[in-house]
């Protein structure tokens, strides 16, 4: 009736003009209805308190049931723009990547022992460039139609992990979204509170690491004292369980081309963030402020505009955007780029007397599924496979096999680094033939190419 109607309207226009929320209308009149049957009948509410209680309601709704966009369409695709205005979104999850995954886990579970072995980890590989690890959260939030991922670039204090999945957050500001990423500070956030049950459960953080680690979320971490059980995709290599590496890399489905995005959260090591020196990254900034920015663009016109300053042989390092320029013909050709690990691509194997692992490797600018090199893997474990089966037959050795297996997994979950590709156009993956560390004559070289740009 007319009168419905207008409590409804009523309803709505709040909504919007004193909280920022949109809804659709037919959502909220059959809310309007509930809540009056709930008191004994319409009249019975006043319209201030309808108000509260529709917002209530929202607060406890999953977005998705909803069905009603409010980000701007195409957002989570555009490769840079700057989002503008106030949006009322869900957090699906919350997880700390500025910490070790298994780490957070053992501390959920009430079975951390200060974990001294990866704070030694974490400690050891801090280099003078890097500024010290500072909390960092990846936030998936929703609208309800278009899922995005939100990064903590500077402390928020209204946010932890401690957060109940489905919470509501009010996006304001002007906020950097870059590639389905949006980097938000703490003047662009607001907590408004409530949960959705089902994501309570789905995503507790219990769940949320198993996850990430690639462990059944049923399991409890395997003990350090103990064997761990046979891996078994790989009866050759059951000593080394590189699918629970103390460490926040994930495996998981790997991206076919440079361009595509893996569709996995990207986790990083607690170092990673800095994937650029300060002097590259402000170079990659002179290239992207050469477009629109808010023109949605993809990855392969960042190429073109990188292209007309650096080239696949620039020193000290290319960027993986720019491999469609490789020469069309045959034979193979060597690269370096500053790239760390996103994803392993299934188990370390030893087949055919030599260590093998696929990854996936990001730059910032792209994503690139390679084969790791025998002669790097070999360098993280300090033996090849020959010996490691000596080793393996010898039990006074067995502490130098599990020296080996700690030195990888370290290795591994740190490896940002400058890596050298041995490229076949047309032929397999590429191969990391060296991982080697960032030198002072790279720094130099880094920062010649920057003052060249100006």
């Amino acid at each position: 009736n007319s009168v419905g109607d207008t409590v409804v309207r009523a309803a709505q226009s709040w909504l919007l003009s004193s909280c920022q929320v949109q809804v659709p209308f037919i959502w909220l009149e059959a809310c309007v209805q509930w809540l009056q049957e709930e008191a004994g009948g319409a009249g019975r509410l006043t319209q201030q308190q309808i108000n509260k209680q529709v917002y209530d309601q929202w607060l406890l709704t999953d977005l998705r049931d909803l069905d009603h966009p409010v980000l701007p369409e195409g957002l989570s695709q555009s490769q840079k723009t700057v989002l503008s205005g106030i949006f009322c979104v869900q957090i699906d999850s919350v997880l700390d990547i500025s910490q070790p995954a298994y780490g957070q886990l053992q501390k959920w579970k009430g079975t951390d022992c200060a974990n001294d072995e990866v704070t030694a980890v974490t400690q050891f590989t801090q280099r003078p460039w890097e500024s010290r690890p500072t909390r960092m959260l990846l936030l998936q939030v929703t609208d309800g139609v278009q899922n995005m991922e939100a990064m903590e670039y500077q402390p928020i204090s209204a946010l932890s992990t401690s957060l109940r999945p489905g919470v509501k957050l009010r996006l304001q500001g002007d906020i950097v979204c870059r590639l389905g990423m949006m980097l938000l500070g703490p003047t662009n956030v607001k907590v408004l509170g409530g949960e959705v049950d089902d994501l309570v459960d789905r995503n507790n953080q219990g769940r949320l690491l198993c996850r990430t680690l690639g462990l059944p979320e049923e399991e409890q971490p395997q003990p350090e004292d103990e064997d761990p059980p046979p891996a078994q995709q790989d009866e050759d290599f059951d000593d080394i369980p590189l699918d629970e590496l103390d460490s926040v890399i994930l495996q998981g489905p790997g991206t076919n081309h440079a361009q595509n995005l893996p569709q996995n959260p990207t986790i990083t090591s607690p170092n990673s963030n800095d994937d650029f020196m300060d002097e590259d990254l402000e170079f990659i900034e002179e290239i992207e402020a050469t477009s629109s920015i808010n023109q949605p663009t993809n990855l392969t016109n960042t190429g073109q505009n990188v292209s007309s300053s650096v080239s696949l042989a620039s020193p000290p390092f290319t960027y993986i955007c720019l491999l469609d320029k490789l020469p069309n013909k045959s034979g193979k050709t060597e690269i370096s780029v500053k790239a760390f690990i996103v994803t392993l691509l299934g188990k370390l194997s030893s087949g055919d007397g030599v260590w093998k692992v696929g990854a996936t490797i990001s730059d910032g600018t792209g994503y690139l599924d390679v084969e790791l090199s025998d002669e790097v893997l070999r360098g993280l474990l300090g033996f090849s496979v020959a010996e490691k089966a000596a080793l393996k037959r010898d039990p006074t050795r067995k502490r130098e096999l599990e020296s080996g297996m700690q030195r990888c997994q370290e290795g591994l979950v740190d490896m940002c680094c400058v890596m050298t590709l041995c490229v076949e156009q047309g032929g397999a993956k590429p191969v990391v033939t060296k991982a080697e560390q960032v030198k002072e004559q790279d720094l130099r070289a880094l920062e010649a190419r920057v003052k060249a740009s100006k």
